[in-house]
């Protein structure tokens, strides 16, 4: 091997690991996220829905997370999901939730969105 194909490879190794190491903190951020918005969950949410995978919720008119997560129209887009939380629906009290606070339910529903797809594959 010639020096510059040598220091070609090593150069796309280097890459490679710092492509590697970005996905990772985005996943990691993504993750944190979604933490966060299942706390908001928790806190602001669960009187009424069933915020995890499994469970009833306590207001029979309250979809419970899980369902919410698989309604293509709610989940169609970001705008569609942020503007429900937003606004709330039908029963739905009025729930005041900053802008980080919706992006961290956000993140939530879509990760009970994931999981409910991995449940299903099982």
């Amino acid at each position: 091997m010639t020096r510059n194909t040598i220091g070609a490879l090593f150069s796309l190794l280097a890459l490679s690991a710092c492509a590697i190491s970005q996905a990772s903190d985005a996943q990691n951020d993504t993750h944190a996220l979604s933490e966060a918005g299942h706390r908001v969950a928790l806190l602001k949410c669960a009187r009424c829905h069933a915020v995890e995978l499994a469970g009833e919720s306590r207001n029979p008119s309250a979809p419970p997370f899980r369902e919410v997560s698989r309604s293509v129209t709610i989940m169609a887009t970001e705008a569609n999901l942020r503007e429900g939380i937003r606004i709330g629906h039908l029963d739905m009290p009025p729930v005041h939730l900053t802008r980080p606070e919706i992006d961290g339910l956000t993140a939530y529903l879509r990760s009970l969105q994931s999981e409910s797809m991995d449940g299903d594959a099982h």
